[in-house]
């Protein structure tokens, strides 16, 4: 399995600095989110109303978006995000394994990249 951890670099990014570039809402995951959200008719995740959730959650006014942990505990993001990248062989067998034992569908070739 490949691990992307881009999206949540952007973040840290993002929190460390106060400010976010274009790049994060141009993120897939940021549009996986904002798709997901639009169904469950929540609030519209868009550049605009991130950039305002952004700012009151680095003010400590945090809203209805959870981003609090991203200034909150940031620094135990950054940790997770190191073992995330450490440990993304023994993650990735452990994922394998899982997949194999509860699927009698054989693996698609992408997971041979696991």
């Amino acid at each position: 399995m490949i691990f992307d951890l881009s999206f949540l670099d952007l973040e840290l990014e993002a929190a460390k600095t106060g400010s976010f570039s274009p790049v994060l809402t141009a993120h897939p995951a940021f549009r996986a989110i904002a798709e997901h959200e639009a169904e469950l008719q929540r609030p519209v995740w868009d550049a605009d109303s991130f950039s305002t959730r952004f700012s009151a959650a680095a003010e400590g006014k945090e809203g209805d978006w959870g981003l609090a942990p991203l200034f909150q505990e940031r620094e135990r993001l950054e940790g997770f995000r190191d073992w995330l990248e450490t440990e993304k062989e023994a993650l990735t067998a452990l994922v394998r394994r899982q997949l194999e034992r509860f699927t009698g569908v054989p693996l698609h070739p992408l997971c041979g990249q696991l």
